[in-house]
């Protein structure tokens, strides 16, 4: 019975530890897939933008797709304003910047959507 009570101590104690080291301040940032219109296997797939990030010693939160917001002209050959989206540490914002990654700015009309099925396979 003890050991049941210390193994459960011991988890709450653990998962308590890690929600409250999980809340360093944190921001979004993204970069432009390369999609463009008519060829739906181009682009950037998430997580080799991913892998970037990670191999410049970035840790990466979370990941996702996005559109930039904008109005693009339907035209075969030309962007479709689709973004990959990481959740990393604020104090990494300035290296993911060098490495041509821009700050999420919720007012630019930019928003999260579901991967397309043939980036995440």
């Amino acid at each position: 019975m003890r050991s049941l009570i210390f193994i459960i101590t011991l988890f709450t104690f653990a998962t308590a530890y890690t929600e409250t080291a999980s809340r360093e301040p944190s921001v979004k940032v993204l970069k432009y897939r390369g999609a463009i219109q008519c060829d739906q296997k181009s682009g950037t797939p998430p997580e080799i933008m991913r892998n970037e990030l990670v191999k410049a010693g970035i840790e990466v939160i979370s990941v996702a797709c996005g559109e930039d917001g904008r109005m693009h002209p339907m035209l075969c050959g030309t962007p479709t304003g689709a973004i990959n989206i990481f959740e990393i540490p604020q104090k990494n914002a300035a290296q993911a910047f060098k490495l041509g990654f821009a700050k999420l700015d919720s007012s630019s009309g930019a928003r999260e959507t579901p991967c397309p099925a043939q980036l995440t396979q």
